[in-house]
């Protein structure tokens, strides 16, 4: 597929956080989940970049090139020059700094099938959306597990995809449609989170994925997450698809 897209370009990530103004579309043909069709926003899954996750949070991701490397981001050599240190990679936030203490854990995150439409759209219909009001929260791959064996296959590592569903909180302290985003990370990409983004649960894609989790917690569960179901009953009815030239630019930009 070499000779099929232009050269990589990294876009750099903006000083100011802005509400995106792309509008997500309607799909009329959703009688397969049993949802109303006129009611539904159906959301294109995009690949993830700075630029377009800027108002959600920050995306973690190193090159090879140090060129394509924001110009916001510090970087220096360190550890006598064996290594190249990319300072303050995300906004890390505490916003209750005298009742919460960082938490340093582990998702491993069994893939959700996708429904496959005739056109080779793949389809994830969410659960839920939830958000952390007073912390951000940073994922970062670690490896994939291969189906049935429990063991880890080369041949997989490049096929380490994640759904990432995010909207920015209304006036009501409820999810914004207008705002509703899907992108597709891969396995050299982590997210973080700004505190009381709403988002879906991570969905790996193919195969379970681990990640790294860093927030900061107080110990009340309630306190810490505030979780609406989606879909079904709820007023919020979501469909995320992604078509097969976005795989393929996915697979060929950030492989």
């Amino acid at each position: 597929m070499g000779s099929q897209f232009p050269i990589k370009q990294r876009l750099e990530i903006p000083k100011t956080r802005s509400t995106p103004q792309v509008k997500a579309t309607t799909f009329t043909k959703l009688s397969s989940q049993g949802l109303d069709p006129d009611s539904v926003t159906r959301l294109p899954v995009l690949p993830l970049t700075c630029a377009a996750f800027t108002s959600y949070g920050s995306v973690i991701e190193a090159d090879s090139d140090s060129r394509v490397i924001p110009p916001l981001l510090n970087k220096k050599s360190v550890s006598f020059g064996t290594a190249t240190k990319i300072e303050s990679v995300a906004d890390i936030q505490n916003l209750k700094p005298k009742t919460q203490v960082p938490s340093l854990s582990i998702f491993s995150c069994k893939p959700w099938d996708a429904e496959v439409l005739a056109d080779g759209i793949c389809r994830w219909t969410p659960k839920c959306l939830e958000r952390h009001p007073f912390s951000s929260q940073t994922f970062t791959p670690l490896m994939v597990h291969k189906s049935g064996e429990g063991g880890i296959d080369d041949e997989l590592r490049d096929h380490r995809l994640y759904l990432i569903v995010v909207a920015l909180d209304d006036a009501n302290g409820k999810p914004d449609l207008k705002s509703l985003r899907a992108f597709v990370g891969k396995k050299s990409q982590g997210i973080s989170y700004f505190a009381n983004i709403w988002n879906v649960p991570l969905i790996a894609i193919k195969e379970q994925l681990d990640f790294t989790s860093l927030m900061y917690e107080t110990g009340n569960e309630k306190a810490n997450c505030e979780l609406i179901e989606v879909n079904k009953d709820s007023e919020i009815k979501i469909v995320c698809d992604m078509d097969k030239l976005v795989q393929e630019i996915v697979e060929y930009y950030f492989k």
